[in-house]
C-alpha cells in the first residue's frame, strides 16, 4: 500500500494514518524504549525484524533538526530493509537545544548535550541486551542527523564502524577538529538543488557555523581512508516524474575495505530518497543504498578480502620456511591440497612453518580467526 501526505512535522491523526500503512505484521515489531544518561531520560524507537538473529548488525538512523525518531521512521521507512535483511534498527530521540528544538548536537553552539556520549552508550545496551555484532554497529541520518553520524565517524569510530549521512554535511567546528585516527567508510547521499544544506555549503549559518561543502567533505574522507582510484556512474533515470537523476562517485580501493561512496541527486533537494511523500528522488532508495553500503563491513564474509592482506606469507614460492604476518591473530593454519584436503595443521600462534619436506606443487594455505572468519591465499612449493 502507498499512503501520500506532504509534510515532515507529523500530527498525531496524520501518525495514526501512516500506521494504516504499514502491514501488520510490521507494526507488531515496532517498540519504544527508555535509557537513562547523564541524569537524563532519553528515548528511541525500535525495530526488531522477524528473522533477528544471534550477532545481527545494528543500525541507528538519526532524525533531522526538529523531528524525532518516530517521523524518521516512517519517512525513511528502513524498517522494511531491515525486515529484508535482518538488522535492528533504532531511531533515538534527540533532546531540545537553546531554541527548544529537538537536535543533535554535532559540535553545535547551541547546545550542551553529550550526545556522543548518549549514542555509544545506547548502542553499548543494546549490543549486550539483544546479542547484537559490535563490529558491525553503524550510524546514518536525515540533515542534522547526518552531521551526527559524521560526527560520530569523527568521534565514536570505535562504536560506529561505518556511517551514512543523507542531506547531512559536517560543520566547520567538526571538519576542524576531526581526527578519527583510523580509516572510516562513508556514504554520503546528497541533492544539487538543496537549498536547506546545500550541496556546495553555506557560510555563516547562526548556531551551527560552516556548512562544508560537500565535495570538501567527500575529499577529507578519501584523504583519511587513504582511498586510490574512483569510478563514475550515471544510474538509470527510471522515473522520470521526480525531476532528479542520480550521479555516483565510489572509492572502493582504500585503507582497510574502508570505501568512500557519494551519491548526488541532480536537482534532488532536501529529501530522503524513495521517500513516498515530498518531491525525493525515486530512481535509488536511500534506506536500501544504506544497508547496501553497511553490508560490506560483514566481520563474517565481506571483510575477509581485508583480512587476506593482512596474513601475509613470505616468501612464495618457498622451499623452507614460510614466514606468516600476523599469525597472533589466528586460532589455526591449515595446509591444504588442491582436492581441498587438509594436509597438516599447525598450531596457534605460529608464525613460521616448516615446508621443506613437502612435496614440489601447489597448495592452499588456509587462516583461521578467532572470530571463527576462514580466508585462504596459495601457496607454493618448489
Amino acid at each position: 500500500m502507498k499512503c501520500v501526505y506532504s509534510k515532515l512535522a507529523v500530527s498525531a491523526l496524520t501518525l495514526l494514518f501512516i500506521l494504516g500503512c504499514i502491514t501488520e505484521n510490521l507494526a507488531q515489531q515496532i517498540s519504544s524504549g527508555t535509557f537513562m544518561y547523564d541524569g537524563i531520560e532519553r528515548s528511541y524507537m525500535q525495530y526488531t525484524p522477524s528473522n533477528l538473529e544471534p550477532n545481527a548488525p545494528l543500525v541507528f538512523n538519526l532524525h533531522g533538526y526538529g523531528s524525532n525518531g518516530t517521523e524518521q521512521m516512517f519517512y525513511s521507512n528502513m524498517n522494511a530493509t531491515a525486515e529484508a535483511n535482518g538488522f535492528m534498527v533504532i531511531y533515538p530521540n534527540g533532546t531540545n537545544d537553546v531554541n527548544n528544538t529537538p537536535h543533535w548536537n554535532a559540535g553545535l553552539m547551541i547546545s550542551q548535550t553529550d550526545d556522543v556520549g548518549f549514542l555509544v552508550a545506547l548502542a553499548e545496551y543494546l549490543q549486550t541486551e539483544f546479542d547484537l555484532d559490535p563490529e558491525r554497529t553503524f550510524s546514518c541520518g536525515m540533515s542534522n542527523g547526518g552531521f551526527m553520524s559524521y560526527h560520530l565517524a569523527c568521534n565514536a569510530n570505535q562504536t560506529f564502524g561505518a556511517i551514512a549521512s543523507v542531506t547531512g554535511t559536517m560543520n566547520q567546528n567538526t571538519f576542524d577538529n576531526c581526527n578519527p585516527g583510523q580509516a572510516v567508510p562513508v556514504l554520503e547521499i546528497h541533492g544539487t538543488a538543496d537549498f536547506v544544506v546545500p550541496y556546495l555549503g553555506a557560510p555563516n549559518i547562526p548556531g551551527w557555523g560552516n556548512f562544508i561543502a560537500t565535495p570538501d567533505v567527500i575529499d577529507f574522507w578519501v584523504d583519511n581512508n587513504g582511498c586510490g582510484d574512483f569510478t563514475e556512474a550515471e544510474l538509470p533515470n527510471t522515473d522520470p516524474n521526480d525531476n532528479s537523476t542520480v550521479s555516483t562517485k565510489i572509492y572502493n580501493d582504500c585503507n582497510g575495505n574502508s570505501k568512500v561512496w557519494l551519491y548526488t541527486i541532480n536537482n534532488g533537494g532536501h529529501d530522503w530518497p524513495g521517500a513516498f511523500f515530498g518531491q525525493a528522488n525515486q530512481d535509488v532508495n536511500a534506506s536500501d543504498v544504506i544497508w547496501e553500503f553497511f553490508s560490506q563491513y560483514d566481520p563474517i564474509t565481506n571483510t575477509i578480502e581485508a583480512k587476506q592482506e593482512r596474513f601475509k606469507i613470505s616468501p612464495n614460492p618457498t622451499s623452507d620456511i614460510l614466514q606468516i604476518e600476523n599469525a597472533h591473530l589466528l586460532k589455526q593454519i591449515q595446509l591444504l591440497n588442491t582436492n581441498g584436503r587438509v594436509i597438516q595443521s599447525f598450531a596457534t600462534y605460529t608464525s613460521m612453518i616448516d615446508v621443506s619436506d613437502l612435496p614440489n606443487g601447489l597448495y592452499i594455505i588456509q587462516f583461521i580467526t578467532n572470530n571463527g572468519q576462514i580466508s585462504t591465499q596459495k601457496l607454493i612449493i618448489q
